[in-house]
């Protein structure tokens, strides 16, 4: 069955954790700008995930002029794993509410938007 879900609402600096599966069908996930933590998209060997990042500049969420980071990587075996944070230069060194998203498939396309 495919797996479509879009997070339309998240408070600025809130905890997201989510765990999203299904099996020969496409994922499709939309995370809210909001969202800080670490993310793994797990596909199928040979269709690795895609994971779009929002171009230009994202507004800060909590309206505090902070700067959104985002690191992404291919894990092997079609897994990108990655992180989005917001940071300001008067927050280095401190640390957010960590959220965790994990969307997987398999045989079929899996597109996480950040």
């Amino acid at each position: 069955a495919s797996l479509s879900a879009t997070f339309v609402e998240q408070p600025a600096q809130s905890r997201l954790k989510a765990s999203l599966r299904t099996s020969n069908g496409p994922a499709k996930v939309h995370l809210h700008p909001a969202f800080e933590g670490s993310f793994t998209a797990r596909g199928f060997q040979w269709m690795p995930p895609n994971v779009n990042v929002a171009s230009g500049n994202v507004e800060d969420p909590a309206g505090m002029g902070r700067t959104r980071n985002v690191m992404r990587q291919n894990a092997g075996q079609g897994t990108v794993q990655g992180s989005v944070h917001w940071r300001s230069s008067a927050q280095q060194g401190r640390n957010a509410p960590q959220g965790q998203v994990e969307v997987s498939t398999s045989l079929s396309p899996l597109n996480l938007s950040l």
